[in-house]
């Protein structure tokens, strides 16, 4: 149920380690002499036997884990001790925040269409992704959390068999996530991480598009549904805080990267101008007359009577064998589409709701055309494309999302990672012949994964 996801992740089967990112688009590491799949300067890899610069077949059966392993293994301690300073503090504040409030979003929708999740099953099922991962596959960087993709997906499958008396909801879950798992061991030994070198910014900045959507469209959704579930100066409460915890964080990052006052200063708004505003924002609920309109019961999150319970108080042990055979077999075209979901929610669902959309490769090409041209910057790659050109490849992406977000307001919505999946053909196949000329889709558009990623995993 929880994604994996990482700032600079790619969407892989076993992601490389994050490292930050300079102006110029290279990996910090690569400035320094480090190898970014790895964080470790090339010089000691190649002592230990480790040389990323050698080629040879990573399409023999573990060949890619048996690499990372080999190169974990004499920094594992080191990745967990190098992270004691202080600017660990903010990041878990921000991380914290950015990824527990979208599962409680997305906890309450699950809930009330399922009632099968709730927030507990949300938070642990997260909690473990992240620990495994974490301990086991040698990535302390790694955020995992549930993400709107994944939401749809749940919830379509419900809507799908809703009704039908022999069908038991969890136990098919339990039988897609186990076959999406399998999967993802295949590909991981496989080294099919290997298809990133397919993977261009075409199909993520339109599938990041999407998610960012995603999340502004349950943002708005959970507003809206209180004028309907509670009273009209409750909902309009919700509505209050809701534009509150909007528009404080974005005039956080404004004067963040203004030259008001000092760095210092500046520092502290970019560090904890989120957490700040979802602790005053929450506050201000329960702050004088607000207080009888906030604990109004459907203005809360359902809880439990016990402290750690599962929904509904059914055991938290999903007895998924005891399915019907047919349903496990049915259960394997969705772990497939999960799989293809996974692929791609891992790169890019780090990136949320209004920030995403505003920062995200489909909204800078479209303000660049609406912006004034003597207002441009002389640098800007984009100068150096034609016009119509630059409006082709931006509709062709929007095409894409538009349909991406039309099939999941349908119950045809579990196969949307499909069509994400075609955009990698559309983008090799078609796109070319479509009159761009080759300096310009390298301006339009890009590989996912540095030539340094793809050459560690051998491609």
């Amino acid at each position: 149920m929880a994604s994996n996801s990482r700032p600079g992740d790619s969407p892989s089967t076993s992601s490389p380690a994050f490292l930050p990112t300079k102006e110029d688009g290279l990996p910090e590491a690569q400035h320094k002499g480090y190898e970014p799949t790895t964080g470790i300067s090339l010089e000691r890899q190649e002592s230990h036997g480790h040389n990323p610069r050698m080629k040879v077949s990573s399409w023999v059966p573990f060949y890619g884990m048996a690499r990372d392993i080999r190169a974990r293994i004499p920094w594992y301690a080191s990745d967990w001790t190098d992270a004691w300073n202080y600017r660990v503090i903010p990041s878990t504040w921000f991380i914290f925040f950015a990824n527990v409030l979208p599962g409680l979003a997305f906890s309450l929708d699950l809930i009330e269409n399922t009632h099968q999740y709730g927030v507990q099953e949300v938070l642990l099922s997260s909690f473990m992704a992240a620990f495994v991962a974490s301990f086991l596959g040698g990535q302390p960087l790694l955020i995992s959390g549930v993400t709107g993709p994944i939401t749809v997906f749940n919830k379509t499958i419900y809507d799908i068999f809703e009704g039908r008396d022999d069908f038991n909801y969890l136990h098919f879950m339990g039988w897609v996530y186990l076959w999406g798992a399998i999967l993802h061991w295949v590909a991981a030994a496989m080294n099919v991480v290997k298809g990133l070198k397919f993977v261009t910014r075409f199909s993520c900045d339109t599938f990041g598009f999407y998610v960012a959507a995603v999340y502004v469209q349950y943002g708005i959704q959970t507003v809206t549904r209180q004028f309907h579930q509670s009273s009209t100066p409750a909902a309009f409460l919700g509505l209050i805080l809701a534009l509150v915890t909007l528009a404080v964080p974005h005039y956080f990052t404004a004067l963040a990267g203004s030259g008001y006052i000092n760095k210092h200063f500046r520092r502290f708004c970019s560090d904890y101008g989120m957490p700040i505003t979802i602790v005053a924002a929450t506050g201000l609920a329960y702050w004088g007359r607000f207080n009888p309109y906030v604990n109004e019961a459907t203005m809360t999150l359902p809880t439990t009577n016990a402290s750690f319970q599962a929904a509904n108080d059914r055991p938290w042990l999903v007895r998924f064998w005891h399915l019907d055979g047919k349903y496990v077999g049915l259960a394997l075209p969705f772990g497939i589409i999960l799989f293809i979901l996974f692929y791609f929610d891992a790169n890019v669902s780090w990136y949320m709701g209004t920030d995403a959309l505003l920062t995200s490769g489909v909204t800078q090409k479209m303000l660049y055309l609406i912006r004034d041209p003597q207002a441009r910057s002389p640098s800007d790659p984009l100068n150096k494309v034609r016009k119509s050109r630059i409006v082709l490849f931006t509709l062709i992406e929007l095409v894409g999302f538009g349909a991406t977000f039309a099939i999941t307001q349908t119950i045809a919505a579990v196969g949307f990672p499909v069509i994400i999946m075609l955009l990698v053909p559309v983008r090799l196949w078609i796109v070319p012949h479509l009159g761009f000329r080759a300096d310009e889709l390298a301006v339009l558009d890009g590989a996912v994964a540095s030539p340094f990623t793809m050459e560690s995993v051998g491609g």
